[in-house]
This record gives structure tokens, sequence and C-alpha cells, in this order.
């Protein structure tokens, strides 16, 4: 998984994604490093000309976010000039990541809840957030990816 893309689309094909490679080392090696705590950041890329979406950066976790063993907060600290430096780049906000040390890969209700304001906030510009998550268990780690359309039921991609 570290070093190939990772593709993954709903059941309808309606929404696809692709994680590239240097994005999904920088999530694993991140939810690694922060041990039994979670982390996250942001995913950062554009829409292709086939409507998918390609994620090409992840972030770290910005200074002054909350992180625990069952709680990751991200905050804000230099976001707004890095999307706007990426902006000039015809790159965008396309959603969020975090880890879940110890557990699988799925949404919780918090994560629900976070991803439903994101796609109804106007600010964010991003109407169907991802959320990637990454589990690790049993020295195994597995991720998840979800896209959270506005006014619409979240959708697992495989």
């Amino acid at each position: 998984m570290l070093d190939a893309d990772v593709h993954a689309a709903s059941a309808d094909a309606r929404f696809r994604v692709t994680v590239e490679s240097g994005a999904m080392r920088l999530v694993l090696a991140k939810a690694r490093a922060a041990g039994d705590r979670e982390t996250g950041g942001i995913l950062i890329g554009h829409i292709d000309s086939n409507g998918r979406a390609v994620v090409q950066e992840a972030t770290g976790k910005p200074r002054g976010s909350i992180f625990g063993w069952y709680t990751f907060v991200r905050k804000t600290r230099g976001l707004a000039s890095l999307l706007k430096t990426r902006w000039q780049e015809s790159q965008h906000y396309l959603g969020e990541w975090h880890s879940h040390p110890g557990a699988l890969p799925t949404p919780s209700e918090q994560d629900r809840a976070t991803m439903r304001a994101i796609a109804r906030d106007d600010g964010y510009c991003c109407p169907e957030p991802i959320l990637l998550i990454v589990g690790t268990r049993n020295d195994s780690t597995e991720i998840s990816i979800t896209v959270f359309p506005r006014n619409e039921q979240s959708v697992l991609l495989r």
C-alpha cells in the first residue's frame, strides 16, 4: 500500500477517489508515529476530468490540535495560507483524515456529524468531503474512505 496509489469507488461508481502514494505514505507514517493516540489532518487535491477526486497531498495535524486516545480535534493554524497557495496550483480542500489506533477504521457518530457539517458549510467549498480513516489493530493497518455528500447518506467506498 505504501508504494502505490490507493483507488476506491462506490458500488455505482458515482464517487471515485484516488489517494496518491505520497499522500498515503504521509498518512500512514503520521498514524504510526502517533502510536496509541489519534492524529489527523486534511486532504488536498483536485477533481479530474472524469469526476474522480485525486488526493495529491495530506497534511499532518496543525499546531494546537487536540489529540488523545479516543479524540482528535483538528485546529486550523497554517491551513488558510497553505490552501491559498494550493488554490493557485488548482488544488483544493477535499476532506479530512485521521487515525483510530487499536480500532477499525469505521467512522464514529462524531466523525459523521463533523463531516456532514463540513458538507453543509459553504466556507469549505466542498459539498462532498472525503473522510479517510486509518485503523490500526493487532499489528495490522486498514483504511476506509467515505464520502459525505451534502444532504445525502454517506457512501463507503471500496
